[in-house]
């Protein structure tokens, strides 16, 4: 099974599971959004290619040597995040991640990250746009490097990469049913290393705080 189809499997199933859990899906609209019932379907994507080159010389007693190194990285991250309202204006949401990046004589596995998060959407009767604000904590087998690829790089085969995510952003409503949300986002992703050797054993804490840009839509269900 191909790993897109994998994806979508996965989103499927977390989003029929959640309207088994928390009752049928209500209806909304401009007068009545982000009310305790209702339900909210948020996407976000990115797409990019990175291009790097090195060029290396020495000379000496014994000659001179020179290098020239190029590759190509060709990426895609995805983003899904379900909401559900339990209240007026806060809402659940399980948030899943996936990075596709495709290297020339690399095999390249996907990247995931999966969050629990809980949001609060502040209703501006008259208005067109609500601010909100939401925190949470998640696991993943990625870290998040801008400078490399502009999202998610693969560290580990298991999910043992801890998250801590909080945002503050705005919904700008664009009609009764769609939305356009952007968000200033932090996350700390924190990974440790135990190795153990016949002589001695190590262990290597890393972590990486990132402040970045989302920008997205929302589907009011």
């Amino acid at each position: 099974m191909k790993t897109w189809t994998k994806f979508a499997l996965v989103v499927w199933f977390i989003f029929q599971l959640s309207k088994v859990t928390f009752g049928q899906i209500a209806d909304s609209s401009q007068t009545g959004i982000f009310k305790a019932g209702n339900w909210e379907l948020n996407f976000s994507a990115s797409i990019g290619n990175l291009n790097t080159s090195s060029k290396s010389s020495s000379s000496g007693t014994y000659g001179s040597y020179s290098d020239d190194d190029s590759y190509s990285l060709f990426y895609i991250q995805l983003g899904v995040i379900p909401a559900y309202f339990f209240t007026d204006g806060l809402a659940f949401e399980p948030e899943i991640n996936v990075l596709f990046q495709s290297q020339e004589n690399v095999e390249s596995k996907p990247s995931f990250s999966f969050l629990g998060n809980f949001a609060y959407n502040f209703n501006m009767p008259g208005k067109n746009f609500a601010p909100y604000v939401r925190a949470g904590y998640g696991i993943s087998n990625s870290m998040q490097i801008p400078a490399v690829i502009g999202g998610l790089a693969r560290v580990s085969d298991d999910l043992n990469v801890n998250i801590l995510n909080a945002g503050v952003g705005l919904k700008f409503l664009v009609s009764p049913h769609l939305l356009l949300r952007t968000e200033i986002n932090y996350r700390r992703y924190s990974y440790k290393v135990e190795n153990s050797y016949p002589d001695f054993n190590s262990t290597y804490d890393y972590s990486l705080t990132s402040i970045s840009g989302i920008f997205g839509f929302s589907v009011l269900l």
